[in-house]
């Protein structure tokens, strides 16, 4: 599956063996924050390779990676048993376009097939959207949709096998509400960013007096029962979904701001 605009390159394992030594591609920097980010991240690695988690990456500038993990183990709410959930999967700078994702790609299929799984399963956004993957470069892969979930979510699959039932997103995905007043968040460190931003907007909240419950996502039970596809970051106010995208402080007052929060809280 590779294209032909430069040489495949090494892929490199990323687990227990080498992970003090390695980077995780999507927290490089070496300032303070970064560095706790990275290790946040790296403890969560060890906790969820016993499940099945991969994580692969090429060595290259930038970000050029892919997470995978069997679909029961997957921190997020689907249906898809016996398959291999394709996480994170990041290119970025000036890794695209040079044929890599096709290559973790490539090897994420190859790695299905050695291994048994019926098939492989990717959370997609219908457009280009913040921290999630674009629909439109598994679909050019040969995935197909096989279910939706609001507001803009979809679940792509790629069957290995023939006459195989096919993913679905669990009911609570699909129902995208809580009962909530003020700011519910869904978080896990699944995404290393979420240790840094999560006690900033919780600070900001208690100093603009609007509630805000974060709930940390433990283990892979808890992130498949959030009412959104992506528990990484699932923000809620009053009940209604609001975003997926992790949010600096700057942006989330202008996300108040914008949708009048403030005034809006149940009473």
């Amino acid at each position: 599956m590779p294209d032909n605009k430069v040489q495949p390159l090494e892929i490199l394992e990323v687990g227990p063996q080498n992970l003090d030594g390695e980077h995780l591609c999507c927290a490089m920097g070496t300032d303070k924050d970064s560095k706790a980010c990275t290790l946040t991240k790296k403890d969560w690695v060890k906790s969820v390779y016993p499940q099945g988690y991969r994580f692969w990456k090429l060595p290259v500038k930038g970000k050029a990676f892919l997470e995978a993990i069997p679909a029961e183990a997957a921190w997020c709410p689907i249906q898809a048993p016996g398959w291999l959930f394709l996480d994170c999967f990041w290119v970025s700078g000036s890794g695209k376009g040079r044929g890599y994702g096709l290559q973790l790609l490539d090897h994420a299929i190859q790695y299905a097939q050695q291994q048994g799984f019926l098939g492989l399963v990717a959370l997609a956004g219908d457009k280009k959207r913040a921290f999630l993957s674009e629909g439109g470069f598994y679909k050019k892969a040969g995935f197909v949709l096989a279910d939706t979930a609001p507001p803009y979510y979809e679940l792509l699959a790629l069957p290995l096998r023939d006459e195989i039932p096919s993913p679905s997103f669990l009911p609570c995905a699909k129902a995208g509400t809580d009962s909530s007043s003020g700011f519910l968040l869904y978080y896990s460190c699944h995404c290393p960013y979420t240790s840094k931003y999560v006690p900033l907007l919780q600070a900001e909240a208690e100093a603009l007096n609007i509630p805000f419950q974060a709930v940390k996502l433990e283990c892979a039970d808890d992130a498949q029962n959030v009412p959104n596809p992506f528990p990484t970051f699932a923000l809620f106010f009053n009940g209604s979904f609001l975003t997926n995208e992790i949010l600096s402080v700057n942006k989330f007052r202008k996300l108040i701001e914008n949708n009048n929060l403030s005034t809006r809280l149940t009473p």
